[in-house]
């Protein structure tokens, strides 16, 4: 909370104030300035104020506008360790601050809910074990910015919600993640413990260096870079100890093995095995003689040193595995498979000699003998895996592959199909490593919580260290990687607690984010994994408005999926779908070939890609499933069984096999949606997609980490060489004081990149402003009602939590800023909640002081009373051996300790002999039982494993039915619209089909008519007009030749002017796009001002709020200052008035003083009058005692007075006895009730627990039955609802068999007409042979020509009648198929009730279990009562034994009584007084024992009554068990219905298979017809082809006669022309329809078309007959 501030601070706040610092924002960094007052410079743009300045560093002077200046923070906030407590919060004070820090070595800063980490390129001594323990318990608020502070504030958050929680490293390449993901293992594991020691800092060390050697590699950004994702999975148990632990490595970058970047090499693993292993090993895996010969995969160490330092790593490799408990069968097995990926990089491939056969074989063939003898196979049966027996073309070894994948294989080279085959084995080595390791620390035990740790690979930009070459394809799924986790900080940071303060309508003064995407990596995202909600079709730019667009990883599986594509096409597709200005900001052209730009963390980080191969990257490679299976089938035992038992998830990427080590832990199962991911939906589909997968694994881990409470660690890089600095060579420069060592401590362009890409600034600032903490009313309310005062605190019916909070809250009189209450939670600013806690901390340790003070007093006083007790029983126990002293030589006391001890003898041996027997009848049953449980432990395992199985596989299916069925229906809705288009097309062509023949035929009568009329005028005017038909002939053709010119003329006329208008409105439309990105610009700018100023306006609010808050303070400190002295004036008051009253009561003391002193001189000297008197009195009665006896009386009645006194002595001893011995009694009864009231006690608890523990037992069984009669009601409707199913399957199929017959029938009606217009044509055909041969010297006929062209246009109704046919027997099929379909669904349906039914069975069975272990706690507690009830009786006869001897006592003393009243009597007759003294103090201690002797026989009498009580309670027990056991067997009659409804269900689910298989043997029927059908078409197919033919053959007999008719008649002018127009006007019509015919593709009118063309035919055969009579006469 706020602290008052020394008026020293008020002055340096005050002067610091009246400076103005500020911060000049430049390219370079910032600049520290001060602001002259009273001087500003306005330009001509209104809009625009210049402020003038003055360097601190060098004093210059500079007017600069007001955009590019910052406020400055006091000094005392440069070591500032939250970012959100600066009183500015803006770019350049956070990167002051990180760098002051930064050179005080203070690497780790607060930013709010986050952390920044900067890389410190040297040791630090911040990370020892010493340090861990400093750290160890504390609270959030008591520890500095350290990463163990977070990993500890983590931890507590986790042990108080009972809740998992994950921490998360973000940042780039080298920034030290991965440092930073061991110091918090090693923290938590460090501090915390783990049971039986499942995880040490050993193991943690195994795991670093064993994972280091397997998964890293150097870079040119990273020496030892990371390339895989890793979830390490930390599970607590009730304790808060680490129970089990699990780690899970994803997107493992396989592919480096063999495609290594230029300059980097392969993984660490390989150098260190081909330098470090020796001896027989060496010689096992035939490495003792290294060539010098090429290898394609590997490049060995040159130098001395890098070959001893590779030597050491090995062994600390080979020694982490003997820690982390792997055999050495196993890792000389792992040692085999990486040999021989050495040996098959040697090998290489070749092509044969003998270029007739075109065969491939391996270059080196003894290196791959050793490569096969090492996988434990031959090289024949590798050669044969690799490049098959094909002479050409290499071969995959799983024959069931989609077509799709068989003609994508056949591009792959043999080189490509070995580089699949050694990326698949070292992939089945990482995860055989990630198999072990969970292995020796994943044992399977029950857990609370988890955390989780995630280290992935950093962001990659190699153009940033220079590389030119351009990211690959695994650079940009890591990239991807990055950009996902940012998107969750984004959403979890920003867009969350926005949500949750509209939701509970709490207002934030503070500005909105910007709302355009770019300042969010949801656009990024989008661009790279967008999904479309169409079907997945190829499309251009003009379909983008009507289909999605996809995202770039969707984009290349769809080109990858396609033979011929290329990658250069999937660049052009990507810019055709994301060329728009809308996302040149995200994506660009880089100029080099198949390069692009995408502007990667809100575009701070721009990275060129070159995309060639990626197309290959992004397929799998088939040979990586035949190196797991050369793997499986190897006949080296220690391969198979090693690999064979880490077989996993069928899952394949290039970049991973993923998701490793899944099986066997409850966080893993916690964490399913991994899996969920990977074996349902598009997933399932797309196993085969590297791309795709990348996506959906990520997506399983953001959704894994969405269920846990996230805490995020930024790392950053100081410069762009921070990974690749030698920790040896680097310095930290301590000196920050001049601007020069400042810039070399720390890059700040770089940083000011990495802060805004992370946005935690804008994180920063909402955290400030904001109330990030939050509680729910109800847990406020019952956490800090402690704080509010008594007459404050709410009632016991809390009916509003709202007002009942703002009550408490009233109560503690926090400032109103400083929380809000929402609709059902309230939220706090930073620190007002530990506030909160700290005081609630010190009330409650008030009130446990005074607790312990209150238990401290009491366990005092018992503590008193026991001593005074262990001080009587030492008394009695005194008394008790003096008696035994005395009595110890006695005869009969030595008989009755010798025969005492005998007489129990027989009866303890009969006891115990019994107690044998029962305990033997106990093991024997506990045994058996023991045996049940685990056979039906192992019964119920297997039965578990065989339906998760079942299940994954029927949702593998479901989900795969489910999208297919989607698809389905997508593309038939396109089928329908399509078919609706086509009909509107077929439509509109038939009319305008129907107006061309309607012209043509009208043009055709016209010139009929025309020659007509040219036939009759030279009739009558003779022949010498005869040409006038040849120049109106050729007037025609140079009238259509000018208008097609004319036409042309002006068609390129009106495309010059369309072009010249594009080209104008080109440039309006650049000029406006011009115009709007300037006033965007524009817009931006103001937007940033109003931006700068609003966050300007919220600082000072918040510092005006702290300022008023703190003014609150002071006037309630002061208000209590003035009540406390106002306090202390009144008790000062009271003081001087008591004061003058205790000076009165002086002098009254004193005076009394005076007269005390008189009265006491004068009763002093009336004293000593007395004692003479006294004294003379004395005298006379000795005188009177002497004066008349006799000495010799005196001396009688001295010794009858001695011998009174001593017998008075010997019965008060014995009196003492009796008094020690009624003690002890009252002693041994107090003890008793004690006893029997804590047994009581005991029992009530006991039957109290055992009463809610049968009731907590019946409730749940009443549940559980509830349940089971609520699934028996569901699985009775679905089976109603299955069989209303398959009546409806049924009746559909009847249907569809009926529509089957009726399209036979309309098929077998179609092939007779079909036939019939064949014989027609035939005939038609041979007609036309005849006319022909009758008219052979003539001029061809026109009906003749009109006859074939009908006969064509028959032969293409035809065909188009067999296509319609074939169509609808293939939409027959499809039908058929979607019903299959439904069958299969239905059928998965009935197997998943019938898993559900078993699952219940196992369930009940489980509960059978609960009850009988019940049963025998139940046992057991009865046999405890039984033996505690015996024992008590034991212990009341040893009461009534007690008794007796009390009684006796009693008699005893009432015998000493006698004797001493008779004594008495005589002492009486003596008349001595101290005898009845004696006498009346004997008859009271006698009284006193007969009262206590009541009280004895009581106790004993209600001991008699609770021993009735608990028979009474056993035999209520031994009736409970007998209920349970009833309840048992209605539960076993349950089970029993149960397993009939599972044997119904199997019933029906076999009719539906039966189904199923009428229902495939009816499609195959189909599949019959349709053949049949084919086989008709194809026959008609050449039926028509020869009719085509045999009309070619006519037609070119037409022509040869035609010539020949011109050469033997050479004056007959008129007939030649007319034969040659009527032969181009024949031509013309032909073609015309032809286009006609072949563009129409309808089939529903084909009949009435055949018959409307018959009646045509007919028509104009007698026109062309009519029309020939007058020609044959002209003739």
């Amino acid at each position: 909370m706020l602290q008052a501030k020394s008026e020293q601070q008020l002055a340096s706040e005050q002067a610091w104030q009246e400076s103005e610092r500020l911060w000049l924002v430049h390219r370079a960094g910032f600049t520290a300035a001060r602001k002259i007052p009273g001087e500003s410079n306005t330009t001509a743009d209104p809009d625009t104020v210049k402020i003038h300045l003055q360097l601190e560093a060098t004093g210059d002077t500079l007017y600069v506008d007001d955009d590019d200046v910052e406020r400055a923070n006091p000094p005392q906030f440069d070591h500032s360790e939250d970012l959100s407590q600066l009183r500015y919060v803006n770019e350049s004070s956070i990167l002051h601050t990180l760098r002051q820090r930064y050179a005080s070595n203070l690497i780790h800063t607060h930013a709010g809910g986050s952390m920044i980490i900067i890389n410190p390129m040297a040791p630090l001594a911040i990370y020892s074990e010493k340090v861990m323990h400093m750290f160890r318990g504390c609270k959030s608020e008591d520890m500095p910015p350290h990463i163990y502070s977070l990993a500890q504030s983590t931890y507590r958050s986790m042990l108080t919600s009972r809740r998992d929680h994950s921490i998360l490293l973000l940042g780039r390449s080298g920034s030290g993640k991965t440092t930073n993901f061991k110091h918090i293992l090693h923290y938590l594991v460090l501090t915390v413990g783990s049971v039986n020691k499942v995880l040490t800092i050993e193991k943690l060390n195994s795991i670093s260096i064993v994972l280091e050697a397997f998964g890293n590699a150097r870079t040119i950004m990273n020496s030892n870079a990371t390339r895989f994702t890793q979830i390490f999975s930390l599970n607590y148990d009730q304790a808060g100890q680490i129970a089990s632990a699990s780690i899970q490595l994803l997107l493992m970058e396989r592919s480096r093995v063999v495609h290594r970047p230029d300059g980097e090499p392969t993984f660490h693993i390989f150098y260190w095995l081909l330098a470090g292993v020796e001896g027989a090993l060496r010689k096992e895996l035939y490495l003792e003689h290294l060539s010098n010969e090429p290898n394609l995969f590997t490049t060995p160490l040159h130098k001395h040193e890098d070959k001893q330092k590779a030597t050491l790593d090995f062994a600390r490799v080979c020694s982490a595995l003997s820690v982390l408990g792997v055999s050495n069968t196993e890792v000389k097995a792992i040692w085999s498979v990486l040999a021989a990926i050495y040996h098959l990089g040697i090998a290489g491939s070749v092509k044969a000699d003998n270029t007739n056969t075109g065969r491939w074989q391996f270059s080196n063939p003894q290196s791959a003998q050793r490569a096969a003898s090492l996988l434990g196979t031959t090289s024949e049966e590798l050669s044969h895996c690799l490049f098959g027996e094909d002479n050409s073309t290499p071969r995959t070894s799983f024959p069931t592959c989609s077509p799709t994948d068989r003609l994508l294989d056949r591009d792959l080279t043999p080189l490509e199909m070995l580089e699949g085959m050694v990326v698949g084995l070292y992939g089945e080595v990482f995860n055989a490593i990630a198999a072990l390791i969970n292995r020796s620390i994943s044992p399977v035990v029950h857990t609370v919580s988890s955390l989780m740790v995630v280290d992935c690979p950093g962001f990659q930009n190699p153009a940033s260290c220079g590389h030119q070459g351009g990211a690959t394809f695994q650079d940009l799924c890591h990239n991807y990687l990055q950009e996902r986790l940012q998107l969750l900080f984004h959403q979890t940071n920003i867009v969350a607690p926005r949500d949750r303060y509209a939701q509970e309508h709490i207002e934030l003064k503070c500005d909105e984010l910007a709302e355009n995407e770019i300042y969010s990596p949801n656009p990024l995202v989008s661009l790279l994994d967008r999904t479309s909600q169409n079907v997945m079709i190829r499309t251009s730019q003009p379909d983008l408005r009507d289909v999605d667009r996809w995202g770039l990883l969707w984009l290349l599986d769809e080109e990858a999926v396609y033979p011929g594509a290329c990658d250069e096409g999937f660049i052009e597709r990507l810019f055709m779908h994301y060329r728009d200005r809308d996302h040149q900001l995200l994506l660009r052209k880089a100029p080099g070939t198949n390069q692009f730009v995408l502007h990667h963390l809100q575009g701070t980080n721009p990275v060129m890609y070159t995309a060639t191969g990626w197309l290959k990257a992004s397929r799998e490679n088939p040979m990586a499933r035949a190196a797991v299976a050369l793997l499986h089938e190897s006949t080296k035992d220690d391969i198979s069984k090693l690999f064979v038992s880490i077989k996993g998830p069928n899952i394949s990427s290039t970049l991973g096999s993923s998701v490793v080590g899944m099986d066997g832990t409850q966080s893993l199962r916690r964490a399913s949606s991994i899996r969920r991911t990977f074996t349902t939906g598009t997933a399932g589909i797309k196993r085969k997609s590297v791309s795709l997968q990348v996506k959906f694994i990520v997506d399983g881990l953001i959704e894994t980490l969405r269920r846990t409470k996230l805490k995020f660690i930024h790392c950053f890089l100081p410069h762009h060489n921070a990974g690749l600095t030698d920790l040896h060579n680097s310095v930290l420069k301590n000196n920050s004081s001049s601007l020069n060592a400042d810039d070399l401590l720390i890059n700040v362009p770089l940083v000011r990149s990495q802060l805004r890409g992370a946005q935690i600034l804008d994180a920063v600032r909402l955290h400030k402003q904001g109330f990030p903490k939050f509680l729910p009313l109800s847990e406020f309310r019952r956490r800090f009602l402690l704080l509010a005062p008594p007459d404050g605190r709410p009632t016991s019916p809390i009916l509003d939590e709202r007002k009942a909070a703002e009550d408490i809250l009233r109560g503690m009189e926090l400032d109103l800023t400083s929380y809000r209450v929402g609709m059902s939670q309230i939220f706090f600013r930073s620190g007002v909640l530990t506030y909160l806690e700290a005081q609630r901390d010190e009330k409650l340790t008030g009130n446990v002081i005074q607790l312990q003070a209150r238990c401290r007093g009491y366990l005092a006083r018992l503590k008193l009373n026991e001593l005074k007790v262990q001080d009587m029983a030492v008394r009695c126990i005194q008394r008790n051996v003096r008696k035994f002293m005395s009595v110890r030589d006695w005869p009969w006391w030595r008989l009755l300790v010798r025969v005492t001890p005998l007489l129990n003898v027989y009866r303890i041996e009969e006891q115990l002999r019994l107690n044998m027997e029962e305990l033997e009848q106990l093991k024997v049953k506990v045994e058996k039982l023991e045996q049940e449980r685990t056979h039906l432990k192992h019964e119920n395992d297997r039965l578990e494993a065989k339906l998760t199985e079942m299940t994954a596989d029927l949702a593998e299916e479901h989900s795969t039915s489910m999208l297919a069925t989607e698809r389905l229906e997508s593309e038939t809705s396109e089928r329908f619209r399509m078919e609706k288009e086509l009909q509107d097309l077929q439509l509109h062509n038939k009319t305008l089909q129907q107006t061309t023949d309607r012209v043509e035929m009208e043009l055709l009568y016209m010139r009929a008519a025309d020659l007509n009329g040219i036939g009759s005028d030279e009739d009558d005017d003779g022949e010498g007009d005869a040409s006038l038909y040849k120049q109106r002939y050729e007037r025609a053709v140079h009238e259509l030749e000018f208008t097609r010119r004319r036409l042309q003329q002006q068609h390129e006329d009106d495309l010059e002017q369309l072009v010249g208008l594009k080209k104008q409105l080109e440039k309006k439309l650049a000029d406006a796009f011009e115009e709007v990105e300037e006033q965007r610009q524009v817009v931006g700018q103001w937007k940033r001002k109003v931006h700068k100023l609003n966050a300007d306006n919220n600082d000072l609010r918040l510092l005006l709020e702290e300022q008023n808050a703190r003014n609150v303070l002071l006037e309630k400190k002061q208000r209590k200052f003035d009540s406390e002295s106002q306090h202390l004036q009144d008790e000062l008051r009271q003081e001087k008035q008591m004061r003058d009253r205790l000076s009165r009561e002086k002098e009254l003391a004193l005076a009394e003083k005076y007269s005390v002193e008189q009265s006491l001189s004068s009763l002093e000297l009336e004293l000593d009058l007395k004692e003479e008197k006294v004294n003379t009195l004395s005298q006379q009665l000795e005188e009177l005692t002497f004066g008349g006896k006799t000495e010799a009386e005196v001396a009688q009645l001295k010794k009858a007075k001695h011998e009174l006194e001593k017998k008075v002595k010997e019965q008060e001893e014995e009196l003492d006895d009796f008094a020690g011995q009624v003690q002890l009694l009252e002693q041994a009864k107090l003890r008793l009730e004690m006893s029997l009231e804590q047994q009581r006690k005991e029992n009530r608890r006991e039957m109290a627990q055992r009463d809610e523990e049968l009731e907590d037992v019946h409730c749940n069984a009443q549940k559980k039955v509830k349940v089971l009669e609520a699934q028996l009601e569901t699985e009775h409707e679905e089976r109603t609802h299955l069989l209303r199913e398959k009546h409806e399957l049924e009746r559909r199929l009847a249907t569809m068999d009926e529509e089957g017959r009726t399209k036979e029938a309309l098929q077998e009606e179609q092939l007779q007409r079909l036939r019939r217009d064949l014989r027609r044509n035939k005939v038609l055909l041979r007609d036309a042979q005849t006319m022909l041969e009758r008219s052979r010297g003539d001029s061809p006929s026109k009906a003749i020509l009109r006859q074939l062209q009908n006969q064509l246009e028959d032969t293409d109704f035809a065909r188009t009648i067999a296509v319609k046919a074939k169509q609808a027997l293939e939409m027959d099929l499809a039908d058929l198929q979607t019903t299959l379909d439904e069958v299969q669904r239905a059928k998965s349906e009935a197997e998943e009730k019938a898993s559900l039914a078993t699952r219940e069975r196992s369930e009940i069975r489980s509960q059978l279990e609960e009850n009988e272990e019940e049963l025998s706690e139940v046992l057991k507690k009865y046999r405890a009562a039984v033996q505690q009830l015996s024992v008590d009786q034991m212990v009341l006869q040893d009461q009534a034994g007690m008794v007796a001897e009390l009684e006796s006592e009693r008699s005893a003393l009432k015998e000493q009584l006698a004797e001493l009243a008779i004594k008495l009597e005589s002492m009486e007759t003596v008349g001595d007084p101290t005898s009845s003294l004696a006498q009346k103090r004997l008859e009271f201690r006698i009284k006193e024992l007969e009262s206590k002797l009541e009280l004895e026989q009581t106790t004993r009498c209600r001991m008699e009554v609770q021993i009735s009580r608990m028979k009474e309670a056993v035999d209520k027990l031994q009736n409970e068990c007998a209920i349970q056991r009833t309840k048992e067997q209605t539960s076993q009659d349950t089970a029993r219905k149960l397993q009939r409804t599972v044997r119904e269900l199997r019933d029906g689910m076999s009719v539906a298979e039966a189904r199923e298989a009428e229902i495939t043997q009816k499609k195959r029927d189909l599949e019959k017809r349709l053949e049949t059908a084919e086989a008709e078409a194809t026959a008609a197919k050449g039926d028509l082809r020869l009719a085509l033919k045999r009309i070619e053959d006519l037609q070119s007999a037409i022509q040869g006669d035609m010539e020949e008719g011109s050469n033997s008649e050479p004056d007959n002018s008129d007939s030649d022309h007319e034969s040659d127009y009527s032969d181009e006007s024949l031509s013309t019509f032909l073609t015309n329809k032809g286009r006609s015919s072949t563009s129409s593709l309808h089939l529903d009118v084909t009949a009435k078309a055949t018959e409307r063309e018959k009646h045509s035919n007919a028509s104009e055969v007698a026109n062309a007959s009519a029309n020939c009579i007058p020609k044959e006469s002209f003739a």
